[in-house]
């Protein structure tokens, strides 16, 4: 685990609010001078804690399907699994591939332009690995609402948080192939300099900041944010899906767990579970201590819950390359 002071985590909290913004600005924030930002902001990235910067961007708006789905693998050894996860990381599609300890082993978030195309994947996959896979759950998630880390702040702010969404509602946006092109090059890398991004396209700075303007309006880029890998300062990723005996009582539960500031996702989908969250917290205990109060609250509407841990995240991208 990497040492990291108040200082630290504040950059690292205002970088999740927006990584482009300048280093002055962070320091006027954190109460630092930015040349304090840029050695600090040098170290953790240096140290492994800021994995990259990404781009926040509602691909649903672009016409683009979610898929996810979880194996249980058999037969493995580590040769099969370290393939099994290449194969999936390096696919065009996917977003979000993960190792998880818990009910399954493996995580994947994919954005497919139909179901055909992910049909004819799918085909493929199970033609080279299905000895391996041991159960495959399949679900479809209408929309997911990530929060800001307010969690790394002295005094955690529990309302109106920051919020970084992906809808499914059916209102598509129509970009230009510059559009696309400049959601591909910042995708993965928020922070670099418009001036960088105008060379790499052959264009002008004030055309990139114009058209990232534009898509921000139309609320197609979220946001920029940073990775951190959480393992290097003390916290874990849980997730945990609880079902519920009464329905109706499902936007009461969420509203009530919004209020913990170790919340950092709200998904909603069909195939899995009536109330999916994720929390980032620093031992198992803490999650228990959670699940605990949720359970005080409403015994009488929480049917069964369960939680896995995520144990290593291989790919995180919010910008479809295809």
């Amino acid at each position: 685990m990497v040492s990291i002071d108040l200082k630290d985590r504040k950059i690292l909290y205002y970088l999740d609010q927006n990584s482009r913004q300048t280093l002055s600005r962070i320091g006027k924030k954190v109460g630092i001078h930015e040349n304090s930002v840029a050695y600090r902001l040098n170290r953790l990235e240096k140290l492994g804690v800021i994995k990259n910067y990404y781009t926040f961007v509602d691909a649903l708006k672009l016409g683009y399907l979610p898929v996810r789905f979880y194996l249980k693998f058999r037969f493995i050894n580590p040769n099969i699994e370290k393939g099994i996860i290449e194969y999936f990381k390096n696919n065009k599609q996917t977003w979000w591939v993960a190792t998880l300890d818990g009910n399954y082993d493996l995580a994947v978030n994919m954005l497919v332009k139909n179901m055909e195309n992910f049909s004819n994947f799918w085909d493929e996959t199970l033609k080279r690995f299905i000895p391996y896979f041991d159960e495959q759950v399949f679900t479809h998630y209408f929309h997911f609402t990530s929060f800001e880390y307010s969690y790394l702040l002295e005094k955690p702010i529990v309302t109106d948080r920051k919020k970084f969404k992906m809808i499914n509602d059916g209102k598509l946006v129509n970009i230009k192939d510059i559009d696309f092109k400049i959601l591909k090059t910042i995708g993965p890398n928020a922070r670099m300099p418009l001036k960088k991004i105008a060379e790499k396209l052959d264009l002008t700075p004030a055309i990139i900041r114009y058209r990232l303007k534009k898509m921000q309006k139309l609320n197609l880029i979220q946001g920029y944010r940073v990775n951190i890998d959480l393992g290097k300062i003390g916290y874990k990723d849980y997730k945990l899906d609880i079902n519920l005996a009464d329905y109706e009582k499902r936007p009461e539960i969420i509203n009530y767990i919004k209020k913990n500031p170790h919340l950092v996702l709200i998904s909603k989908s069909a195939g899995v579970s009536d109330v999916e969250i994720e929390f980032h917290v620093q031992n198992i205990e803490q999650l228990l201590e959670i699940i605990k109060d949720i359970q005080i609250k409403y015994s009488n509407v929480i049917k069964n819950y369960r939680y896995f841990y995520v144990r290593k995240q291989h790919k995180w991208e919010h910008m479809p390359l295809v």
